[in-house]
């Protein structure tokens, strides 16, 4: 096939004039595009009738690296795919979320909000996206952890829903309190301020102690996942409830 790709008919300058653009494709400073050659402009027949450029990207300018012929679409693709991946990966530093929290990591007591919900009001600088709460605390009631599941709602700084997750309770064991990190299904925008709600809808035989700190910041509240609730303080201390977030 390369002898017969090799042939260059003579009324090659009207095909390439008239190539058609299919495909492009860019891996950060390489690119390739695929254009069709068109068989009605020529009186042979054209042999691999698409058409490769490779490029590459140096200084602000598109430089030619070379071109190819393939029977196809996903040929040229294929071979493109391989190319890439076997060159050497540049390594971008993925970004990190970072921890907010109000609590000083010392439990000072614990609770259980029966009828309620634990809240904790976040105040940054910016729009961010929640990635996981982190809650430090433990089951308590039968060794087996009810068929049940808890709430996590996210709220704007007027108490109104953004999101609302359930989770299993059989995330939280029995016995010594732990933290526990609770992944959300996907990253939550919230505004600069917002509320993490934790509802473990408790019972006297069944619920999650969370811990609090000795000292009360005022970030803390007991409330609902009802909007327009509006949450009363907690004096006793922080919830040591925290949040992974993106900025």
């Amino acid at each position: 096939m390369k002898d017969e790709i090799a042939k260059t008919p003579a009324d090659w300058g009207k095909v390439l004039a008239g190539a058609k653009i299919l495909e492009v494709y860019q891996a950060d400073a390489k690119a390739m595009v695929v254009a069709e050659l068109p068989q009605v402009l020529s009186a042979e027949k054209i042999v691999a009738p698409f058409d490769v450029r490779y490029f590459s990207s140096e200084n602000g300018k598109w430089l030619n690296l070379g071109n190819d012929r393939f029977n196809s679409v996903d040929e040229a693709v294929s071979k493109w795919a391989k190319t890439i991946s076997a060159a050497p990966a540049q390594k971008k530093a993925a970004a990190k979320p970072s921890e907010q929290a109000y609590d000083d990591g010392k439990s000072a007591g614990k609770s259980s909000v029966a009828g309620g919900a634990h809240v904790v009001r976040f105040e940054g600088e910016k729009e961010c996206q929640v990635m996981a709460v982190r809650i430090y605390g433990s089951r308590y009631g039968t060794p087996q952890p009810p068929q049940e599941k808890f709430k996590i709602v996210l709220t704007d700084g007027d108490n109104q829903t953004i999101e609302e997750m359930e989770f299993p309770y059989s995330l939280f064991k029995r016995g010594d309190p732990a933290w526990y990190t609770v992944k959300l299904p996907k990253p939550v925008d919230v505004p600069a301020t917002f509320c993490v709600v934790v509802d473990f809808n408790p019972e006297q035989t069944k619920g999650v102690y969370v811990h609090y700190d000795a000292q009360a910041s005022g970030h803390s509240f007991t409330g609902s996942t009802t909007d327009n609730v509006k949450p009363e303080s907690f004096d006793k201390g922080d919830w040591m409830i925290r949040t992974m977030v993106l900025n």
